[in-house]
């Protein structure tokens, strides 16, 4: 993932992702996985290079709770440092992430809210941040060509560095919508607007 500002308008960042583990299914309904994840983010301002990693490890279940309603959640430990110019700034520190969400689907019409906790690279605001993110969407198919789709979400995020008597957090709320035409077989459009508050 690259995130870049034209003009020095924001701090660059660059991030690398991966993960790999195990999905058993209990039953027709359940399932449990387990995820060892590691990611790497180097942050840029100004010629200045602000990296950090983190690595950890996640138990997640997922459950279908009757015809038109899931669920599924996930949590673990997280270790987070840095690395490079950012070891003193991001001192290692372990952290509890994890994800809960619950989706409805019925016919042309679907819906989920979500709630995630997880490190990342700070929206080229901060040099990487804790973030607690909250996400509704809602999907409508109108007819075989008309769809549309409205989303909303809240974040609060605080700073990974941690210097003495400055206690840097933003909040972040974001609200949009799309609508998609399917002009034919092969191709299809559509339009979307985001608003954001930060």
């Amino acid at each position: 993932q690259i995130l870049h500002f034209f003009g020095n308008g924001g701090i660059d960042s660059s991030t690398e992702t991966g993960s790999a583990g195990p999905s058993f299914r209990i039953d027709a309904r359940s399932s449990v996985g387990a995820n060892v994840n590691y990611t790497y983010t180097n942050n840029t301002y100004l010629g200045n290079s602000y990296p950090f990693e983190s690595e950890g490890i996640s138990i997640s279940y997922q459950r279908q709770l009757s015809r038109f309603f899931s669920a599924n959640v996930a949590a673990g430990p997280q270790r987070t440092s840095g690395s490079g110019a950012t070891a003193n700034l991001i001192p290692s520190q372990i952290t509890a992430v994890g994800s809960a969400a619950l989706s409805y689907a019925r016919r042309s019409t679907s819906a989920s809210v979500s709630f995630v906790r997880a490190t990342n690279a700070g929206s080229g605001v901060l040099y990487g941040a804790l973030s607690d993110t909250v996400v509704g969407a809602v999907r409508k198919q109108f007819s075989r060509n008309w769809q549309g789709a409205l989303t909303a979400s809240y974040s609060k995020s605080t700073s990974l560095e941690q210097i003495a008597g400055f206690d840097q957090n933003f909040q972040s709320t974001y609200g949009g919508g799309q609508l998609s035409r399917r002009l034919s077989r092969s191709f299809s459009a559509y339009f979307s607007y985001t608003a954001v508050t930060q």
